[in-house]
């Protein structure tokens, strides 16, 4: 490895392998190759036989892209049903965009009020101090704040307008509520890109116990 810093992120060592009659047999095999003057480069070695539609494909994998994704783009049928069937079996998400996910979750918990309900339990919990959730007719979220006297006492409540008033990490949280309870209701696989992006590590933390708690997953 050089200095140049984007070599870092290349993808040096990648593989498809399969079984047939108790043996492994690969279908590819790629491998970061230097040679004697430090130029390098990646050998993928196709197994016609058993993927006769990647071949030629290689020529269209850059150095930081996997020949697998490459190649289930274009239809190859092995790594195309393999890529289909990680699709169905795990849910992918990513935390960075979690924006996309406030209308599925604003319309799962008008829908469900046992959602509704679950969904209100995590984002108070998570230390939020957000003591209730409604969405109006207009559909606005409003978050429903304790007002306290000056012995600590509740004597109120303040409502807010979600979207302008709470956090960023407030409104990360809420967005991606709905999928993190109908993963944890379901027992599902769920798999989030930068999951700790704008939650504080105490709400990343808190997350993660109920996906390693069986009484809540």
């Amino acid at each position: 490895m050089t200095n140049n810093s984007w070599e870092r992120y290349d993808i040096v060592k990648e593989w498809l392998v399969g079984i047939e009659k108790n043996k492994q047999k690969p279908y590819f095999l790629r491998e970061r190759h230097i040679s004697e003057n430090g130029i390098a480069s990646d050998i993928i070695n196709i197994n016609a036989k058993m993927m006769p539609q990647g071949i030629g494909l290689e020529q269209r994998t850059r150095p930081d892209a996997l020949f697998f994704t490459v190649a289930a783009q274009f239809a190859e049928p092995v790594c195309q049903e393999i890529s289909e069937y990680i699709g169905k079996l795990f849910n992918v998400y990513s935390g960075a965009n979690h924006e996309v996910f406030v209308n599925i979750t604003k319309n799962k918990f008008v829908a469900d009020a046992v959602i509704a309900e679950k969904i209100k339990k995590l984002v108070n919990e998570a230390d939020t101090g957000v003591k209730d959730i409604t969405i109006d007719s207009s559909g606005n979220i409003v978050s429903h704040h304790s007002l306290y006297d000056e012995t600590g006492a509740i004597v109120g409540r303040m409502n807010f307008t979600f979207d302008y008033m709470e956090s960023q990490g407030t409104k990360k949280l809420f967005d991606m509520s709905c999928i993190l309870v109908e993963s944890l209701q379901n027992g599902s696989v769920l798999m989030i890109d930068e999951l700790d992006a704008k939650l504080h590590p105490l709400i990343v933390r808190r997350i993660i116990e109920l996906f390693n708690n069986p009484k809540t997953n």
